[in-house]
């Protein structure tokens, strides 16, 4: 059974080009994860439905497994998901990425003392989302939207395995992919 938990923007995980399936996100996280994803194109941003349609399950998968770290991952307005689970729906998020992240770094105020947060940019307008006391603010420069882009793939998988994990590798576990 995989040991951490990714809550996961659907966007990242699609990838268009399939003998690049190692290096997109996917196939960073091929190992030791259960992976969650969620499709906020269908809710036409109600954010609020989307928190409530996916919280129930994935408080059933946090109780039904022990899982060492649950990590989130969101990109542009999904980024907004972050802060709901963990304050409407009281999911404990170990570990957030906000990859383009265009909201107020005051909206996650109330869950900087709880979690780690990875700050991550490949727009530079985007510089001015600075976030004091956030693990990294990184700009990672790509041509390509960051969602496609295995650079920022590679650089979410590598905070987690040595920054966050502490680790060298993942274990070898299969992971499982669950599409909410």
């Amino acid at each position: 059974m995989p040991n951490n938990l990714v809550i996961c923007s659907d966007k990242f995980l699609r990838t268009k080009a399939p003998w690049k399936i190692d290096d997109s996100l996917m196939g960073q996280l091929k190992h030791d994860h259960m992976v969650v994803t969620f499709d906020s194109s269908l809710y036409d941003g109600n954010y609020d439905q989307l928190r409530k349609d996916i919280a129930k399950p994935i408080k059933k998968l946090i109780s039904k497994y022990e899982f060492q770290y649950i990590v989130f991952i969101g990109i542009g307005e999904d980024c907004q998901l972050a802060y709901s689970l963990y304050v409407d729906s009281d999911i404990d998020l170990d570990t957030v990425f906000l990859v383009n992240n265009p909201f107020d770094t005051n909206l996650y105020n109330s869950i900087f003392n709880h979690c780690a947060i990875y700050n991550l940019y490949t727009k530079p307008e985007l510089s001015n989302r600075y976030f004091e006391g956030a693990e990294a603010n990184q700009y990672i420069k790509t041509r390509i939207p960051a969602h496609m882009s295995n650079r920022v793939a590679l650089e979410i998988s590598g905070l987690l395995m040595y920054d966050r994990y502490c680790v060298d590798y993942f274990t070898p576990v299969e992971s499982q992919l669950v599409t909410l």
